[in-house]
């Protein structure tokens, strides 16, 4: 699990939001979820999403079953996708095997 720049919990819906932009997840098995942000935060330099989201299966021990990169985009798709790209290599060690 990162532990930078996130902030954890089991909330029904949690909510991030950037430029008048809003991605939301609805947690209604009450999951962990740690939302982490990405830039500036978590990468300071480079291409990088905007958040990403570890689903995190509490019980019997905190095991990782999703991740979810978001980049909240208004337009220039192409860039969002290089964006993607580049924070998906850079956590591909955190998140080896995790679909």
């Amino acid at each position: 699990m990162i532990s930078r720049c996130n902030n954890a919990s089991t909330n029904k819906i949690v909510v991030v939001s950037e430029n008048k932009r809003t991605f939301r997840i609805k947690n209604n098995s009450l999951f962990l979820i740690n939302a982490v942000t990405v830039d500036p935060c978590y990468i300071s330099e480079g291409l990088r999403c905007d958040y990403l989201f570890e689903i995190i299966n509490i019980e019997p021990d905190e095991v990782i079953n999703k991740v979810l990169y978001v980049e909240l985009k208004g337009s220039d798709v192409e860039h969002a996708v290089d964006q993607l790209e580049a924070t998906i290599n850079f956590c591909r060690s955190i998140h080896q095997g995790v679909p």
